[in-house]
């Protein structure tokens, strides 16, 4: 695990490390599928985690003629609480033991006492827990 890593969070834009990030839970995510459905004869496309919306890329059928690029609209704010980055990965303390120094472990938000885990999502934790992730 590189905790000490540089990188830009695909999702909120964030310049971070894992040690600024583990188990904070400053970014979002939809855990679900996009999916289509048909609601009033309308087909509109939806995160099944909790049927937000997905936003249509704005498109201009004259602009692009012309040569104009497509504007991508930016994705709707995630549903869940998580880290930063793609590493969705539960931790065990044990494993941070060289970064200790470095993490502030007052902010964590998803640390099992019990089993001594950090997860890195609130739906990781809930179902941990044995509980059910409600957005």
């Amino acid at each position: 695990m590189d905790l000490e890593k540089q990188f830009i969070c695909h999702r909120c834009k964030r310049y971070t490390n894992g040690v600024l990030c583990i188990g904070r839970w400053q970014c979002r995510y939809h855990p679900g599928e996009e999916e289509f459905v048909t609601i009033n004869g309308k087909d509109i496309c939806r995160f099944s985690c909790c049927h937000q919306r997905v936003r249509d890329l704005k498109y201009n059928d004259l602009a692009v003629l012309m040569g104009q690029q497509e504007h991508c609209v930016r994705r709707p704010k995630g549903c869940t609480p998580c880290d930063c980055g793609d590493d969705f990965a539960p931790v065990h303390v044990h494993e941070l033991t060289e970064f200790i120094r470095d993490i502030d472990h007052t902010k964590w938000k998803g640390f099992d006492t019990k089993t001594m885990i950090l997860h890195r999502t609130k739906k990781s934790f809930t179902e941990a827990r044995g509980g059910t992730q409600r957005a």
